[in-house]
This record gives C-alpha cells, sequence and structure tokens, in this order.
C-alpha cells in the first residue's frame, strides 16, 4: 500500500543520531521516495508536537499562576473589607 511501511509503523526516529537519521534519509530517497516524503513530513510533524506540548505547558502554569493571584487578591479583598 502506498505510504505504508513495512510492519505498519513508521520508523521511529526520535533520539536517533544526526548521521543515523541522515543514512535513514538516504536510503528511504533512494528506495522509496514516497517514504521518504512521508518520513520528512512526520519527523516534522513531531518535532511541531513537541513544541506545541512545550507550549501548551507553559500556557497552563502561566494560568495557574493567574489563577492563584486572582485568589490571593480575593483574599486580600475580604481581609481589606473586614478591617474596614
Amino acid at each position: 500500500m502506498l505510504g505504508q511501511y513495512p510492519g505498519g509503523a513508521a520508523p521511529d526516529r526520535v533520539g536517533m543520531p544526526q548521521e543515523g537519521k541522515a543514512y535513514c534519509q538516504q536510503v528511504l530517497a533512494k528506495f522509496c521516495p514516497c517514504c521518504h516524503d512521508q518520513a520528512l513530513v512526520l519527523e516534522d510533524v513531531w518535532t511541531r508536537r513537541v513544541a506545541l506540548k512545550q507550549l501548551v505547558a507553559e500556557i497552563r502554569e502561566k494560568q495557574k499562576l493567574a489563577w492563584d493571584s486572582y485568589e490571593e487578591l480575593k483574599q486580600l479583598q475580604a481581609s481589606i473589607a473586614i478591617a474596614v
């Protein structure tokens, strides 16, 4: 089937040394151009996915800090209201 890897799964090259990645790309380009293109796209998608996960984690952390600050502000306002 077009674009399918032997064994059904795309090769996992995350964490592979750069030389190994380059060799895989050369082999795929020579013997299976469609697989080579798909592998490059999958690698790009994986890289972007990791970056997106990191961005989401940062946003969640900032959101939690903002919520905590809001809660502290409410408590401070309540304390001021009681004191007045």
